[in-house]
């Protein structure tokens, strides 16, 4: 295959938007799509190579994955060594036990899978995972693994479209199936990706090349016209992997197939230099401009600047071309480790310390003993959470859910005296876990006793039949099954706690669930949320400490306007009769015109979120009034 600017042009095309996604930058809301057009390239590329040495006799797999690893893994160790120096530096241990944890799948070319395991509502945020990006290296990796075996069972070009094709299709349809119920890991997953690359490589293997003219002219200007139509078009809402994606990857494999037997103009306009350019770095581009965007806020516990931005990014721009001349070309060039032994033998031994590194982050719990003072009080705040009655009364969730209401007493956590009679249940998600000490301490001394239903992100009210959105799975189920146990359970109060602001459904039905638990004779309390904060308390209270710097201050209640406005948007249509007690906790925590994230040395939230076990005991005397008549006078409403 001889060499074609206008390919490393489309690399252009592809890197600079997901840089400025991931910059936070607007104008380009499908930035990210630009990672489908890079996996068109590398089918296209790889198999071209592949097929072409197979017909002329002369393939070795060896020698195809020595130039893989001379392409690949010199300029990835030496990020991946930079961010792990990082990393030690300036993670807390719960960031730092993912870091390993990312760090392995990295370098065992196993990044998707593991980045997959790390969803979930109490995950490390993209912010915090230096990285994720390494997502994409491994479905390439995997591919190139894979593929070279498939066409030699094929025997090369022979007999190996049809079942490409047929790949391909399926891929695609598993995608678009995946996209809409296959949940937030489906993204990460390869049989997903590998139509993307499937398309590039029938391309290479089975298309005949583009003739002269207007249609190749046509095809080229109208692949353009896709990626761009994909990179600027709010594709926010369509599903990934799947339907997002179709556009990018039809649109690059117009581009390539256009310019197979001339250059056409947007050949010609690829081909120009600083595209050119642009793509001879790209690779180094994507490995660097992460790291440095995630790093960068860490160190300064801010986010980036307007300047900031453009400053991360004239930096990444400054790394990839310093790694393009001085690791990339002269490894590729065998200028370094000529002999595949040294080169075989350097990249393990690189391997093994990193890998070392990163046991060496699991094994010592993420290495605490670099904190001291404020900050181990900061994190023994999250530390708190992490291992607290709450957060295991949430894992028991799944029990309840598939359990008979009758059940549920003896599934549930339950709080307050041993002896007392169970009238009450706190229910909701996992802001109504974090109030458990709160609710807990007032119970207490009140001498009632209540059982804690709490599920992940599952809402209490707002799940009936007619609403759009029904929670993550088996938030239904849980819903259904506490509903059917509370009609014949002799509770007399029911305490309601929510995200309410992230609750999209259609307000009437959070109305009429709670007019309909009103109407059967239930005692409602309904608790407002708390403050959400942009950045997580705790890691941010510990870091400025390690760094020598003030606890975070107090934010003005202006800066929470918003939220509240989508809380009340979402609650508003409740009516106020229904509701026995309402509960405030910002009557407390923003007392005085700004709200606190710290008592003391200690953080009040465990994240930026869920409050810690200190901040919500701080809150009990707020459940005071829920507690404050006698059991038979609150059974009868008085």
């Amino acid at each position: 295959m001889h060499y074609r600017p206008d390919i490393d042009g489309l690399r252009a095309v592809a890197i600079l938007p997901v840089v400025v996604y991931h910059a936070g930058l607007p104008g380009l809301p499908g930035g990210y799509l630009g990672v489908d057009i890079f996996f068109v390239i590398s089918g296209y590329l790889i198999a071209g190579i592949i097929a072409r040495e197979m017909a002329e006799g002369r393939f070795s797999l060896l020698d195809f994955y020595e130039r893989r690893v001379r392409r690949i893994v010199p300029a990835l160790m030496a990020m991946l060594a930079v961010s792990t120096a990082l990393a030690f530096w300036l993670l807390l241990p719960h960031e730092l036990r993912d870091f390993a944890f990312q760090l392995r799948g990295a370098l065992l070319f196993a990044a998707n899978f593991t980045l997959a395991d790390e969803l979930g509502p109490f995950g490390p945020a993209a912010e915090a995972r230096p990285l994720l990006h390494t997502w994409s290296l491994a479905v390439e990796e995997q591919f190139y693994i894979v593929f070279p075996l498939l066409l030699l069972l094929m025997h090369g070009r022979r007999g190996a479209a049809v079942p490409i094709a047929a790949l391909a299709v399926l891929s695609l349809g598993a995608a678009l199936v995946a996209g809409v119920w296959g949940g937030e890991e489906a993204f990460f997953m390869p049989w997903y990706r590998v139509w993307e690359l499937m398309a590039g490589a029938l391309l290479a293997i089975a298309a005949p090349a583009a003739p002269r003219g207007r249609l190749a002219e046509g095809a080229g200007v109208l692949g353009l016209a896709l990626v761009l139509f994909a990179l600027l078009a709010p594709f926010g809402t369509l599903p990934l992997p799947g339907a997002a994606a179709v556009a990018p990857v039809l649109g690059a494999a117009l581009i390539i197939w256009s310019g197979t037997a001339t250059p056409t103009g947007t050949a010609r306009l690829l081909s120009l230099p600083p595209f050119v350019w642009v793509g001879l770095i790209s690779y180094a581009l994507y490995l660097w401009h992460w790291p440095i965007l995630v790093f960068w806020p860490m160190l300064q516990q801010a986010p980036l600047a307007p300047w900031q931005v453009g400053a991360a990014i004239a930096l990444s721009v400054g790394l990839a071309t310093l790694s393009l001349y001085l690791i990339e070309r002269p490894f590729r060039r065998r200028r370094l480790a000529s002999r595949r032994a040294v080169l075989f033998s350097g990249a393990g031994v690189g391997v093994l310390a990193l890998v070392a590194m990163s046991l060496l982050a699991h094994w010592s719990d993420g290495l605490p003993d670099r904190f001291t003072g404020r900050a181990a009080a900061a994190l023994a705040a999250k530390e708190a959470w992490d291992k607290s009655d709450a957060r295991r009364c949430l894992r028991r969730s799944d029990g309840i859910a598939a359990a008979a209401p009758a059940e549920v007493p003896s599934l549930a956590c339950r709080i307050g005296p041993a002896d007392a009679a169970l009238s009450f249940v706190l229910w909701g998600d996992s802001h109504a876990a974090a109030l458990q000490p709160a609710v807990e301490a007032a119970a207490q001394k009140a001498g009632r006793s209540g059982l804690i239903l709490t599920r992940n992100a599952c809402w209490p009210l707002g799940s009936s039949p007619n609403l759009p959105m029904r929670g993550p799975p088996g938030c239904d189920r849980f819903n259904d099954t506490v509903r059917a146990f509370l009609r014949d359970s002799g509770i007399e109060t029911v305490i309601l706690a929510a995200q309410w602001r992230n609750l999209r459904a259609a307000r009437a039905g959070v109305a009429d669930d709670a007019a309909a638990l009103r109407d059967a004779g239930f005692r409602l309390v309904l608790v407002r949320d708390v403050p959400f904060f942009e950045s997580d308390v705790a890691s941010l209270a510990a870091r400025r400490s390690m760094m020598g710097r003030p606890p975070p201050a107090r934010v003005p209640l202006e800066a929470f306007e918003e939220q509240t406005a989508v809380e009340q948007q979402m609650l508003g249509p409740i009516d106020p009769g229904a509701i026995a007690v309402t509960v405030d906790p910002t009557s407390v925590l923003c007392a005085g015109g700004a709200c606190r994230r710290m008592l003391g040395p200690t953080p009040i939230y465990a994240d930026n979120q869920h409050l810690s076990p200190v901040g919500a005991r701080w809150l009990a005397p707020l459940f005071d009034p829920v507690f404050a008549l006698p059991q038979a006078q609150a059974a009868a409403g008085q």
